[in-house]
């Protein structure tokens, strides 16, 4: 079984030294926020230049504060949280607090990772389908795949945070028998440019697409 704590030394181990995971979802939400014990009177910059400090057991220790602090909140203390946040930080705060707190790995990386995904060469037959049918549920097709033909199967994985735009996955073209792996990394964008980086996801999708079926 694989979790926050153990994910780094596996990815490492696998040849993809880029990684850093630490936290899940909630958990960097609540960072971020500072919602977590000890750190509620910290402001933004002083949570990331905190983090920054940490070793990989400091921050693991703090994700599980996090866990044990917040493991008893209702959906709707989770919304109250999220409401009476509305506004205390600025877009530039966000940014930086979603680019420098969150889970972390190289494009190269990830583009490695989805080649032995696809090669079989990462987890066995059973849990290789289970991996790609998560990745073919995905519902938000507004970036790599925006500009393809539909003779193009995709299986990937969209990241969305404040300024962060992300989009990894494989692409199944017709004519190849292997995948191609494409990955799209964004950060610090500014506000109201999210739609060009959108934009600009597609179009990496499309020149994809046709260098490959050129080959």
């Amino acid at each position: 079984k694989y979790g926050p704590a153990n994910l780094d030394p596996w990815l490492h181990s696998l040849g993809f030294k880029s990684s850093e995971i630490i936290l899940t979802n909630r958990q960097a939400w609540l960072l971020s926020l500072g919602k977590v014990p000890g750190w509620g009177t910290t402001t933004p910059e002083g949570r990331v230049t905190r983090w920054e400090k940490l070793d990989r057991a400091g921050r693991l220790e703090v994700a599980k504060a996090i866990e044990q602090s917040s493991s008893n909140l209702s959906i709707g203390q989770f919304q109250a949280i999220e409401n009476a946040s509305t506004g205390t930080q600025t877009a530039a705060q966000d940014n930086r607090l979603a680019a420098e707190l969150d889970n972390k790995m190289s494009a190269l990386d990830l583009a490695g990772l989805l080649m032995k995904l696809d090669r079989g060469a990462l987890l066995n037959q059973g849990q290789t389908e289970a991996a790609l049918s998560i990745l073919a549920g995905q519902k938000y097709h507004t970036r790599l795949p925006a500009k393809l033909s539909t003779s193009t199967d995709v299986y990937h994985k969209t990241g969305t945070l404040s300024g962060i735009r992300n989009d990894a996955g494989l692409f199944y073209i017709k004519g190849r028998t292997e995948g191609v792996a494409v990955v799209f990394l964004s950060r610090y964008l500014r506000p109201g440019a999210e739609g060009k980086a959108d934009r600009l996801a597609g179009e990496v999708g499309r020149l994809v697409e046709t260098a490959y079926r050129a080959e």
